[in-house]
């Protein structure tokens, strides 16, 4: 049964006005069972807020699982997708590995559920070594939309170190150029030399290292690596950048901030860092 939000409230207040006399057991079996859809994404806990203009739709059984993607999937609509990238897969790059990438198996899975008319388009990446979120589009138009507006966004990054920065937060503000497969720190005039922009910040001990926040004021390649290794901070596991630890790299792409680019509402997610990622 499917209904129309009149006015904001949760979504258990909302049921129950519809179900007038069912229990509140009752109502959150709705929610265990799988049952509650909110504008076509399933509704896991009772506290979601609605809004007018809502679609509600009350499924007589739960979601059936289907088979198990090959990759986390975060969010999803009409628009875009939002997915979990784990490490040591290649964002995009379909010919440089035999590993099929994230934008495959994307794609793969949008064209199955359409019959071939959607394909998934990649709005950024994150390096082969770094998890964490990342955005894709449904067409071209979307991704338009989003690279035009991108830094407006708001892109936070976990890392850890073993290193506590000098001062405990700042901005860090380079010229960067590529030179043997390594992005450097160079003078400003250096032929080649593009501007990198990074704002971190110190968030505590974990153990004997130091958990980083990082926000991304632009995009460059290997960009947070090569900035908290300027500073004295390596990231653990960045071999390539000044760590000497064989580990996986303790870099995590966490916090995404948008604006949807049809609706144009805010929209965000977050990951929390599985406990290995903090020990190292």
């Amino acid at each position: 049964m499917k209904y129309t939000v009149k006015k904001n409230s949760t979504i258990q207040d909302f049921l129950k006005i519809h179900y007038a006399g069912a229990s509140n057991s009752t109502l959150k079996n709705f929610f265990r069972n799988q049952q509650i859809m909110l504008n076509g994404q399933l509704v896991k806990l009772p506290e979601e807020q609605v809004k007018a203009g809502d679609s509600v739709e009350v499924l007589k059984e739960g979601v059936k699982d289907k088979k198990k993607l090959p990759f986390k999937l975060v969010y999803e609509d009409d628009s875009i997708l939002v997915v979990e990238k784990p490490v040591g897969i290649l964002t995009s790059g379909e010919g440089i590995t035999k590993r099929p990438t994230l934008h495959k198996l994307v794609d793969t899975y949008l064209q199955q559920k359409t019959k071939g008319k959607v394909h998934a388009h990649v709005v950024h990446r994150l390096d082969k070594e770094v998890i964490g979120l990342v955005l894709f589009a449904t067409s071209e138009h979307i991704v338009e939309t989003l690279q035009t507006n991108w830094k407006k966004y708001t892109k936070k990054y976990l890392a850890l170190t073993r290193s506590v920065p000098e001062k405990p937060e700042g901005t860090i503000h380079t010229w960067l150029v590529e030179r043997s497969l390594k992005m450097n720190v160079v003078p400003k005039q250096t032929e080649g030399a593009i501007e990198a922009i990074s704002h971190y910040k110190w968030l505590r001990f974990e153990r004997k290292n130091s958990l980083v926040e990082v926000t991304l004021e632009t995009g460059k390649k290997n960009q947070i690596r090569v900035h908290l290794s300027h500073i004295g901070c390596p990231i653990i596991g960045d071999e390539k950048y000044g760590d000497t630890t064989k580990t996986q790299i303790r870099l995590m792409a966490y916090s995404l901030e948008i604006l949807h680019p049809v609706t144009g509402k805010k929209m965000s997610w977050k990951l929390e860092p599985e406990p290995g990622f903090l020990k190292a």
